[in-house]
């Protein structure tokens, strides 16, 4: 600033003595500001500046206290792997206070000492900080799930991601001569299907309502009692109203019948209650209560998400083993393997086989060496649900290849439907059906509706 009066490339060729004086014209500016970087390189190296973090400490403004604990970062992994941030101002026992991985732990530490580390929060963690510590992971994948576990372990103050990853919750079928849906916290008992999971209680209740008013579960807790007229829900058609007489023989085989569609909606085939919550739709739609058929329509999709998610973790938390290959760098195979061995859903090993040798070798150390899972209630992984959907979008990229399984990992075929299907089956239900020719059209004697 002190030896120029502008930043005009014009100004700045000049002042360079740029070979290529700058003239409006697209090859002639494009040399003039080749030159002109140039010259600023030769300054910048001079001051040490070798990196684009080195040149943001350069250009802004960095606490010296701040910009002196980069040193923190030199020895540590140049590659994949997990780090954390220590505090022993509170406690003899260093507190982790932060968590974070990285494809390069040595690289990603030293920003958090520059100036492009911008964050507020990140900010106050540097200066509480006393040290930082890293270990280096063999994937990518093994450092993300070694960060989900040292979060869940050590609850440190500064991550706001997945400090909570057991506070799911879970919907299932009672264990009652009329089964009917609850929300459970805790899914270590047998026997049960649990559908799920959902972040928030309040999902759960939503996803819950629609599917009791689109199959006819219960929704009254306790054993039912005779009653001659049920009740509201049972006249308005959204409850199979075992109460009605629940002795009765016939009685509970509807209710089965009724439980069994409930059951196949949370675990293999949404396509029945999709249907009724089309009709549905459709009917409300038509009768012009708008609103009605749009919260219909959120909750419909928010079912049909969750039992998405239900078939995608429950895959893998049935399958005994998985062994899957990830060719190093993208490529072919040529610069090495990346296996991960996975158990019930958790990841139990990984590890990498360099460029030339023997990958099956690696994969039986890896064998060897692997942590054993016990497999949990059907449907529930192994590990929190965050890892074994962070092992289920690693499983699902392109590239990777199944190496060797135990078990059988697939979703039902109908345990989803496209967001299309949804929409399409309402406008057909929507659309009035031909009349045939000849036939006299259908008259409705209630005014103000159309069918």
């Amino acid at each position: 600033r002190q030896e120029v009066g502008d930043f005009k490339l014009g100004t700045l060729a000049r002042h360079f003595r740029a070979a290529t004086s700058p003239t409006h014209r697209a090859l002639d500016d494009a040399r003039a500001t080749v030159d002109v970087l140039h010259a600023i390189l030769e300054r910048l190296g001079n001051l040490g500046v070798t990196t684009l973090e080195d040149l943001m400490e350069v250009t802004h403004a960095v606490p010296a206290a701040r910009r002196a604990r980069r040193t923190w970062a030199d020895g540590l992994p140049e590659g994949p792997g997990v780090y954390w941030f220590v505090s022993e101002h509170r406690t003899s026992v260093p507190e982790v206070i932060y968590v974070g991985t990285s494809v390069n732990v040595r690289r990603r530490v030293r920003q958090y000492f520059t100036a492009s580390e911008t964050r507020r929060r990140m900010d106050e963690m540097v200066r509480v900080a006393t040290g930082v510590r890293a270990q280096a992971c063999a994937t990518t994948l093994e450092a993300g799930v070694r960060e989900l576990r040292l979060i869940d372990s050590r609850q440190p103050r500064y991550n706001r991601r997945s400090r909570r990853q057991d506070a799911v919750t879970w919907v299932a079928l009672t264990d009652e001569p009329f089964p009917r849906l609850s929300m459970v916290r805790d899914t270590r008992r047998s026997g049960r299907i649990y559908w799920g999971p959902f972040t928030g209680r309040g999902q759960a209740e939503e996803a819950t309502r629609t599917l009791r008013e689109l199959t006819g579960l219960r929704e009254c807790t306790g054993a039912p009692a005779s009653h001659p007229h049920g009740c509201p829900l049972a006249e308005m058609g959204r409850c199979a109203a075992p109460c009605l007489d629940p002795e009765a023989a016939d009685r509970r085989a509807d209710y089965q019948r009724v439980v069994d569609s409930a059951r196949r909606a949370m675990t293999d085939d949404v396509r029945p209650v999709m249907e009724a919550a089309c009709r549905r739709i459709a009917t409300l739609a038509l009768a012009e209560r708008f609103e009605e058929a749009g919260d219909l329509t959120r909750r419909t999709g928010l079912l049909i998400r969750a039992s998405r998610r239900r078939a995608r973790i429950a895959a893998l938390a049935d399958c005994e083993e998985i062994i899957a290959a990830l060719p190093c760098g993208g490529g072919t195979g040529r610069d090495g393997w990346q296996f991960h061995l996975i158990r019930h859903g958790r990841l139990a090993a990984a590890a990498v086989s360099p460029a030339g040798s023997d990958p099956m070798e690696t994969v039986a150390n890896a064998r060897r060496e692997a942590e054993t899972v016990l497999p949990g209630p059907p449907g529930v992984p192994g590990c929190s649900v965050e890892e074994a959907e962070l092992v289920a979008s690693w499983l699902e990229q392109p590239g990777v290849r199944l190496v060797d399984i135990t078990g059988q990992w697939a979703w039902p075929v109908h345990c989803t439907v496209p967001d299309h299907q949804q929409a399409e089956s309402v406008a057909r239900l929507m659309t009035p059906e031909p009349t045939r020719p000849g036939a006299a059209p259908e008259m409705d004697d209630t005014p103000g509706e159309r069918h």
